[in-house]
């Protein structure tokens, strides 16, 4: 076999291997963007299930701690009512000397209107802020209105000048035609004083 077939026959297989090598690299890259894919929606599906399932067993928490503060706070209200014997009533200037349950009330109580306290300020703070806004409107309204007054009354005056104006440039041309009228009298006079005195002659 001569040099130049050798030489072709090695090229030609030299650019198959590369082919080969070029395919295998590409197969490779998609398997492996198919598994990560496939791994990834994997994943977030496990951490979508795990947050469900937190979110599940806080909500149901909060639910039970939402239920038994209602409950104490039933207690207290009834208490406050009259059902509590005149020695628990005596005993309840002292925290201390206040059965577990009567303590838990007194401080669900104090919770609560620390609450309901915060809620005022908060609401009052709320209407101060949009009072405060509504002035400067009306600050801001009242300046607008002040300037459109203004311009208002510059406008009127300058509109009366221009009527001033008007009138007066048609008083002038009235003047200027009785003045070319009585020119003309004056010469309609002289001619015929003319005439008169050539017929008198």
């Amino acid at each position: 076999m001569s040099p130049t077939l050798n030489f072709a026959s090695s090229l030609s297989s030299y650019r198959l291997a590369h082919h080969k090598t070029a395919a295998a690299i590409k197969i490779q890259a998609c398997v492996h963007g198919w598994v990560r894919r496939v791994q990834y929606r994997r994943l977030v599906y496990t951490v979508t299930q795990l947050q469900a399932h937190a979110r599940g067993c806080w909500a149901r928490q909060r639910f039970t701690h939402m239920r038994r503060v209602r409950a104490l706070y039933d207690i207290k209200l009834s208490s406050s009512l009259g059902h509590c014997d005149t020695e628990a009533r005596a005993s309840v200037g002292d925290p201390a000397s206040l059965p577990m349950a009567m303590r838990g009330i007194v401080t669900l109580q104090g919770l609560v209107k620390c609450y309901l306290a915060r809620r005022t300020l908060k609401k009052l703070k709320i209407e101060a802020k949009s009072m405060e806004h509504q002035k400067r409107l009306n600050k801001g309204l009242e300046k607008k209105i002040m300037s459109l007054q203004h311009k208002k009354g510059e406008n009127m005056c300058i509109n009366g000048y221009k009527e001033e104006i008007i009138a007066l440039k048609s008083r002038v041309a009235e003047m200027k035609g009785v003045d070319k009228q009585l020119k003309a009298s004056h010469s309609q006079l002289s001619q015929m004083e003319q005439r008169i005195a050539q017929l008198t002659i």
